[in-house]
């Protein structure tokens, strides 16, 4: 019963460690199977121009990259500013053609602060009459 147990344990240690296998992440440095060597490339190393070149080139990316994140975001306030506007002159647009209805057909607006109106997506249960002189009170039971 003994090596059974320890059995069982290896198995299971084993399955866990080979399952975990193609999870390990490889080393930065380390040569993975699935991918080659390039080769005919100049190493930048030695070379002065080359490095000078590619900061040059990173600096330019990064100010442009920087240029368009900024028209961007000054382009969405602009954006927002509009929706912001065009949503305040449709709810107002809504709240006086509502009160031209009302008026209409001659009812008073519902208050703002009241959320007693009468909807008809709304359902309420009728409420029950509490009127205990009309019930017969109980008679006590025998154990």
């Amino acid at each position: 019963m003994k090596n059974c147990k320890y059995l069982v344990l290896l198995v299971l240690s084993v399955s866990f460690l080979m399952s975990q296998v193609g999870q390990v992440p490889a080393k930065k440095g380390a040569i993975s199977p699935n991918t080659s060597k390039k080769k005919g490339l100049i190493k930048a190393q030695g070379n002065n121009d080359l490095k000078l070149e590619l900061i040059n080139l990173e600096n330019e990316f990064k100010d442009q990259h920087e240029s368009i994140k900024s028209s961007y975001k000054q382009q969405i306030l602009v954006l927002k500013k509009n929706k912001k506007s065009e949503v305040q002159e449709l709810k107002e647009n809504y709240n006086t053609r509502r009160t031209a209805i009302y008026k209409k057909y001659g009812v008073k607006p519902p208050k703002k602060g009241s959320a007693s109106g009468d909807d008809s997506n709304s359902y309420k249960a009728p409420k029950k009459k509490n009127d205990n002189s009309t019930k017969k009170p109980l008679k006590p039971t025998r154990k």
